[in-house]
């Protein structure tokens, strides 16, 4: 919440042995280099569950937005023998928000330059057997073009991150 940070990737970028690889501005293709190994040596985890990766093991850090993230584990370290071979250089493992106890919410509004806005909302709790969180954020920036000069840029520089994320559970109990 203090980092001030935009992205997933710009939040790991100060921790110790992690490294980003980012190719161009928000949204853009973005490498980690935890421990000095490949993103290929380097696992991800959501609530526990492996992320999905493209062919080359490029995770997309941009698809994550900040507000649904509760923590962020980071174990720099072989663990090949207990997560496979894409852990030679360690795991990320994002653990996101559950709001427990009585239900409540908040909200992020973000204004920066380059035409950078954004707000967040979320809502959740507990009532009687059931829990739910409710994320709802949005993030535009212009961007920067990555080429400097005059002449021709058919490039698109902006990026747009729209998500919604829902959690419901019900308690059973066994009588």
């Amino acid at each position: 919440d203090r980092s001030q940070a935009l992205d997933l990737a710009g939040l790991l970028m100060g921790e110790p042995g992690f490294e980003i690889g980012r190719n161009g501005g928000p949204g853009a293709t973005t490498s980690i280099f935890l421990r000095g190994m490949s993103s290929v040596n380097s696992a991800v985890f959501i609530d526990g569950v492996r992320a999905p990766t493209d062919r080359i093991g490029f995770f997309n850090f941009a698809d994550i937005p900040l507000n649904i993230i509760d923590r962020i584990e980071i174990v720099r370290g072989n663990l090949g023998s207990l997560y496979g071979e894409s852990a030679i250089g360690g795991t990320v493992n994002i653990f996101t928000r559950r709001n427990l106890g009585k239900p409540d919410g908040s909200a992020t509004l973000t204004v920066g330059s380059r035409n950078t806005k954004g707000v967040a909302v979320n809502y959740g709790g507990e009532l009687s057997d059931y829990r739910f969180h409710v994320d709802v954020s949005t993030l535009e920036t212009d961007g920067f073009s990555s080429r400097v000069g005059s002449g021709y840029n058919p490039d698109q520089d902006g990026y747009t991150n729209q998500s919604v994320n829902l959690r419901l559970s019900k308690k059973f109990t066994s009588k």
